[in-house]
């Protein structure tokens, strides 16, 4: 067969990322019968391309995710938001049991879910040796819980008071079931960049209202509860099945490695990101407030997102809808805040206006209350992802503080419920509790609004001096020519590329305009932005800028 091949016969393979591969010039055998070769059939799957590095003296190395594994993701992701559509002890499987009981099961699901988050964190390893991301803890907790739902759904069936041991054995298997599916979404979201995680996680929430939907219809009587069951359970074999798909490089990868794309995704007046923590802390009062209202409105906290009338169903499609539309179109012009600020004054705009109607129109004021509730979710979801990235934490940590947090709120909200002494009372708290959230949304809108000023005048005062304009960007102000691009390249290393790059970079080019003036494709400007970054020890363009402006200011001072 090399005979036939005449001088392609003398390529070798060449490696990418440490792994070879063969020449594109190596012609590919047709089968002889109708069924697609399998070799083919592989170089078309992969539709993703992660970088990842073993160390941070390591090179760069990428890796390809199938499509196979980004449905199954997809689908994990969508099963798993069910777990917050409703309160986690349902009233139609304990019905004859004491409501405080109840609080009492659900703090102990808590307060067990953080000490086994606790105990996960000290065992060394990683992705693939995590006790709690282990098959194992998957299977096992899965198969427990729900022998669990089975049994309790007989007992209610049969008219049999479930003791109040087994209603403390349902809290703490929904727990632990709880949090190890957290810790392998969080491994299955590790594998993206921050733009992928967030397209996917906005994705899952629009395909999680549809399946929902679907089951509700099949459902005869029309019980939320049984929708959330479905998906509950549906989730953990999802996650297996997603879990066996994984590019076998994550799990040799430790926890961090892989790039967030952090050099071209935060700060600058092209890519503003606002702080992860404030982001958190804006998602959690609405979380707060919105919990709190449908809590006093209804009498709990809501009767899930999947089937609470057509006119709720059909906000919730075009909510979501768009909210994909807008991080898909976001993300490639690299402005990341835009999603937040409009999904932050929609909620105000919702907070008022409840504020104003209600009780005159209550129906109206939760429709538009409780579709915005699970986008809340996901959004603190992301905001506590890029916190844990830009922190080098593991995987891990949103399992623990996602969670945790939203089941604190349903817990607070229901242990408030007794301070209205009568339904007269009900309409003076919903204003007060209305008007408090949107007055801190406000202000976290306002310091978001700062911040995007603060990062578009240091760009501004970095590509453009105001005392002598006429001097070339960096320069000092004898107008010797060495600039302070070139004295953090010489002390720091860096190469000609990466010089230019963070040339460009400080005066507020997107990654698409540097590869075209230094010609030369995204994917090496990225290289180059990802080496000047490890190389000067920052994470973000912000960093970059005003570590340019503290040297440009030594110069001077020095001159």
């Amino acid at each position: 067969m090399v005979a036939h091949l005449g001088p392609l016969a003398e390529l070798k393979p060449r490696r990418v990322g440490g792994a070879p591969q063969l020449p594109a010039l190596m012609p590919r055998r047709r089968a002889s019968s109708g069924r697609r070769p399998a070799l083919l059939w592989r170089e078309r799957e992969p539709s993703a391309t992660i970088y990842y590095r073993l160390d941070e003296n390591s090179l760069w190395r990428r890796m390809t995710v199938s499509r196979t594994y980004l449905v199954l993701s997809a689908l994990s992701l969508a099963c798993y938001w069910s777990f917050f559509a409703l309160t986690p002890f349902p009233v139609d499987l304990f019905s004859e049991v004491d409501g405080r009981t109840l609080e009492s099961s659900f703090f102990l699901a808590l307060v067990l879910s953080l000490c086994f988050c606790s105990a996960a964190t000290g065992i060394a390893g990683n992705r693939g040796g995590r006790l709690s991301a282990s098959r194992g803890a998957l299977v096992g907790t899965f198969s427990l819980f729900l022998a669990t739902v089975i049994v309790s759904a007989a007992l209610k069936a049969l008219g049999v008071v479930a003791p109040i041991p087994w209603v403390l054995a349902y809290a703490v298997l929904f727990g632990l079931y709880g949090f190890v599916l957290s810790v392998w979404i969080c491994a299955l979201l590790a594998v993206f960049d921050n733009g992928r995680a967030a397209l996917l996680l906005a994705f899952s929430l629009l395909l999680s209202t549809v399946i929902g939907g679907v089951v509700g219809l099949l459902d005869e009587f029309g019980v939320d509860s049984t929708t959330s069951y479905v998906m509950m359970l549906a989730a953990g074999p999802l996650c297996l099945a997603a879990g066996a798909k994984a590019p076998a490089a994550v799990r040799s990868v430790p926890d961090g490695a892989i790039d967030p794309n952090a050099p071209l995704s935060a700060g600058g007046a092209h890519g503003f990101a606002p702080s992860p923590l404030l982001l958190s802390a804006i998602c959690v009062f609405y979380l707060i407030g919105s919990a709190a209202f449908m809590n006093i409105s209804t009498g709990s906290q809501g009767t899930g997102w999947f089937a609470n009338g057509w006119t709720h169903y059909g906000i919730s499609l075009v909510l979501y809808g768009a909210l994909i539309l807008s991080v898909a179109w976001n993300a490639k012009r690299e402005r990341t805040a835009i999603p937040w600020f409009a999904f932050f004054l929609l909620c105000v705009a919702c907070l008022y206006v409840v504020a104003l109607f209600y009780p005159q129109a209550a129906a109206f004021c939760q429709v538009i209350i409780l579709p915005s509730r699970p986008m809340a979710f996901v959004l603190l979801w992301a905001a506590v992802t890029y916190w844990q990235r830009d922190r080098s934490w593991g995987f891990w940590t949103c399992a623990c503080v996602v969670p945790a947090t939203v089941l604190g709120i349903d817990l607070l909200t229901q242990l408030g419920e007794p301070l209205a002494a009568s339904p007269e009372q009900y309409p003076t708290l919903v204003s007060a509790v209305t008007l408090v959230t949107a007055f801190a949304m406000t202000a976290g809108l306002v310091l978001m609004t700062v911040q995007l000023i603060g990062s578009l005048s240091s760009c501004a005062s970095v590509a453009e001096t105001p005392a002598d304009v006429s001097r070339p960007l960096g320069t000092d102000s004898h107008g010797d020519e060495r600039s302070v691009f070139d004295e953090i390249a010489s002390s720091h290393g860096l190469s000609k590329r990466e010089r230019e790059v963070m040339e460009l970079l400080v005066q507020g080019n997107t990654q698409k305009r540097i590869a075209q003036e230094m010609v030369v494709s995204i994917n090496s400007v990225q290289t180059y932005a990802k080496g000047l970054y490890r190389k000067l020890g920052i994470h973000s363009r912000q960093e970059l800028i005003d570590l340019v402006q503290t040297a440009q200011r030594q110069m001077e001072a020095g001159a």
